[in-house]
């Protein structure tokens, strides 16, 4: 497992115990995740994140919830695609 992905990863683990599940939908939960990852500077600058199907692996979700998050990463500018 990547770097990137194990951040996130354990992350998630400690967030979702904390949150629970149900109060947000679940791609929100994950792209308020990484936003504050990322405005935190825990996730290193100028690196890629993960395939989207790897995070999905990761963390138990399904690849359309990852691809929905880093789409809206993107629109909001924390993320480019190549």
């Amino acid at each position: 497992m990547g770097i990137i992905l194990q951040k996130i990863v354990e992350r998630y683990d400690n967030s979702s115990q904390v949150v629970g599940g149900d109060d947000q939908n679940l791609y929100v939960r994950i792209y308020n995740l990484i936003r504050e990852m990322i405005v935190k500077q825990d996730l290193p600058e100028n690196n890629v994140l993960p395939p989207s199907r790897a995070l999905a692996v990761g963390l138990g979700v399904s690849r359309s919830t990852i691809i929905r998050v880093y789409e809206f990463l993107r629109l909001e500018g924390f993320v480019e695609s190549k």
